[in-house]
């Protein structure tokens, strides 16, 4: 049984009123003497478990003379849903990464990562055997380009590289000043200025056939213009946003879609039918339309028209 696991359990117990010898501890914990002892002290000095052992009785007990022991209740070592997420993506990137590259280091993090959490009675393989974080979506090529691009975003050189349009299956040759990067969605993303098409674009990186950094210095975009260009309509795709969809889902399906963010500027309203109406902001419609078709027949586009007709053909195909 795992520290954590053994805290809790004696909390449990001692938390009904039951006043219990150390041997029923030592059975049903499987641990030495000495070892039980110190999840006590533990307990006692770092949570202000009011334990005691009761000489009379022969066991151990809560205190329950002083009111404010009487309330006493082990803290949760609860996470919220971000934080756990995050703690256990976080350990998983840790892991995936290049151990030639940041070998040492990265076990150093990891194993202060794994003592903080020991020290407040978690034991981060047991998070894991218990907590699972399944991600859909997520492209199972690995870019061995990423490391190229991530460190001329950081130094702020510009890259030369070739890159795989999926949409129209082609190569271009391209010279683009990086600007940032984002994962989204499981995937990474490079935000960055086009010498070619002069403008910003989004790059998804595992599209970079080859990459080749380059002396010159990257152009700097304000982030103002970046989060303008690529970051205010919806999804992935780059444009300042100039049309909102109007979306009408059944009032089954709404009762989880009105708690889903699209998109930070989105509004949305629930009619006395219980049918949620979403209303979104959008520049290019390719990701949008595909959302909206998994919702299959539980959701209707009311505007714009030419977004109600391209999911009418898509559905019909």
């Amino acid at each position: 049984m795992e520290r954590g696991e053994r805290f809790y359990y004696i909390h449990r117990r001692l938390r009904s009123g039951a006043c219990l010898p150390l041997q029923h501890f030592l059975d049903h914990l499987e641990v030495s003497r000495a070892t039980f002892k110190r999840d006590i002290e533990y307990l006692r000095d770092r949570y202000r478990a009011p334990i005691v052992y009761d000489r009379d009785a022969g066991g151990y007990r809560y205190d329950r003379a002083n009111p404010d022991d009487a309330r006493f209740e082990l803290p949760g070592l609860w996470f919220s849903p971000e934080e756990l997420h995050g703690l256990l993506t976080m350990d998983a990137l840790m892991q995936q990464m290049d151990q030639e590259m940041l070998g040492e280091p990265l076990a150093l993090l990891r194993q202060r990562l794994v003592d903080l959490l020991g020290e407040q009675g978690i034991a981060l393989e047991q998070l894991q055997k218990r907590v699972h974080v399944f991600q859909t979506g997520v492209r199972r090529r690995i870019s061995s380009s990423f490391p190229t691009v991530a460190h001329a975003v950081m130094t702020r050189r510009r890259l030369r590289m070739r890159y795989w349009t999926r949409s129209r299956d082609s190569v271009t040759e391209r010279v683009v000043s990086p600007q940032r990067l984002i994962f989204y969605r499981g995937n990474w993303y490079l935000d960055g200025w086009c010498h070619l098409r002069d403008g910003l674009r989004n790059f998804s990186v595992d599209a970079i056939v080859e990459v080749e950094p380059l002396t010159d210095d990257a152009l700097d975009i304000e982030a103002g213009t970046l989060q303008a260009e690529l970051g205010a309509a919806y999804g992935i795709f780059s444009g300042q946003p100039d049309q909102w969809a109007v979306l009408r889902f059944s009032a089954e399906r709404s009762r989880w879609v009105k708690d889903e963010l699209w998109h930070p500027e989105q509004e949305s309203s629930v009619d006395a039918q219980g049918c949620c109406t979403l209303r979104i902001p959008y520049h290019h419609d390719e990701e949008l339309v595909g959302e909206i078709l998994r919702h299959g027949r539980e959701v209707e586009v009311l505007a714009p028209e030419a977004l109600r007709k391209r999911v009418r053909e898509a559905a019909s195909r």
